[in-house]
């Protein structure tokens, strides 16, 4: 029987197989175009695929663009983390979810997207798959087992993102899921804000998991990828997407990505643990109105945060207590010290970042459209140090 291990442990050893990497820490990196087949047979062993998917097994290597040794020991590691059968590393988290999307839809079909999704994906459903004949549904993210009303006989994929990366609601996942099984609606999940440590979509009934390795996994802001985490029923299918897509990670990114995989729990414990302290300390000013977290117990969604997921991320987003101008809010902004302005997040770094969540929902409203809204990001830096450089901020804020 297989020992079971602690999060932290398969972190740190999820994927890895000295015998297979030439007994070293780190796999090296196999960075190629061409693979050089040493017979003919094994030349056709590699080509069947191309005419038979049927016949393909995970991580077999046949040209650069369907990855090397490099990827495939990250893929069996993200697999591993989101407890799926099979995962395929991405260019970027937007070619993983755009990928998936592409797998399950076709001319003719019908998608139930979640109101607060990634901007991105939003743009893709209403202008490149609309192009294709696809039509899309938006729905509430509190919606729960509701969401049976929304499905129509055409409907083939429900996409859920939980949280949601500017207000945050938490979804409730299994119900859906559940739903969504009974109709036989295929369920994609984007997992990118609990990066498959804090919780497991695959594990409450999810078809597919996409997430944005470019955030924690990486955790240095200098690598851009994806990944897609499926159950064994769908590997042929998104096997076959993610061949013609040709949005395979460079050998190179998957090394780094590996590298800073291995910390990433602890990474994730820090700025958690920092980002509810620094939450729980903007509850108490008066500059800041509500507060968009569900590790909050003040959050709308803390119960069902509290019942499906072991932590946080160090994401979340404050209202302000008035609509500022562009030029008071440049004099908080402008002059922090440790808080960056710019986009992404899960980076060892502080980020903040005005947004405007009304200007990307259609079938839900957001109360807060005559607020500042500002969505922060807790590195690494010390708490202590992230706490004054806001309470100089707001101190401008307020001239």
């Amino acid at each position: 029987m297989e020992k079971k291990m602690h999060e932290a442990t398969r972190i740190v050893h999820a994927g890895r197989n000295p015998k297979e990497q030439g007994w070293m820490v780190n796999p090296p990196i196999y960075q190629t175009s061409t693979i050089v087949f040493p017979t003919l047979k094994d030349l056709l062993y590699a080509e069947r695929g191309y005419s038979n998917n049927d016949l393909v097994e995970p991580y077999e290597l046949k040209y650069g663009r369907y990855g090397t040794q490099t990827n495939f020991a990250l893929e069996k590691a993200i697999a591993e983390i989101d407890g799926g059968y099979n995962s395929f590393v991405t260019s970027s988290g937007a070619a993983a979810i755009n990928t998936a999307l592409v797998a399950f839809l076709k001319q003719g079909d019908h998608m139930l997207l979640v109101d607060n999704v990634y901007s991105p994906t939003r743009s893709f459903a209403d202008k490149f798959l609309k192009k294709l004949g696809i039509e899309t549904t938006y729905y509430s993210p509190t919606i729960g087992e509701d969401i049976k009303k929304l499905i129509k006989k055409n409907t083939k994929v429900i996409f859920l993102e939980s949280p949601g990366s500017l207000s945050f609601e938490v979804q409730d996942v299994a119900a859906i899921c559940k739903i969504a099984k009974k109709n036989n609606v295929t369920t994609i999940v984007d997992n990118s804000w609990a990066s498959g440590i804090y919780f497991k979509p695959l594990e409450h009934g999810a078809d597919v998991v996409v997430s944005a390795l470019t955030k924690y996994i990486n955790g240095h802001s200098d690598v851009m990828m994806g990944a897609i985490t499926i159950q064994e029923k769908h590997f042929r299918v998104m096997y076959e997407a993610f061949r013609y897509m040709a949005v395979t990670a460079a050998p190179f990114s998957s090394y780094m990505v590996q590298r800073g995989m291995r910390t990433a729990k602890i990474r994730m414990d820090h700025c958690y643990k920092s980002a509810l302290e620094l939450a729980k300390w903007l509850e108490n000013r008066s500059e800041v109105e509500k507060i968009f977290y569900p590790a909050l117990e003040s959050d709308a969604g803390h119960k069902l945060w509290k019942r499906n997921f072991t932590g946080a991320a160090g994401l979340f987003t404050i209202v302000l207590d008035r609509k500022y101008s562009n030029e008071s809010l440049a004099r908080m902004v402008d002059k922090l010290h440790y808080y960056g302005m710019g986009y992404s997040w899960g980076g060892y770094e502080s980020l903040i970042l005005p947004v405007d969540p009304t200007a990307v929902r259609t079938s839900t409203k957001w109360p807060y459209s005559n607020r500042t809204c500002l969505r922060i990001n807790v590195g690494l830096e010390d708490i202590a140090d992230l706490k004054e450089d806001l309470e100089s901020g707001f101190k401008r804020l307020r001239k």
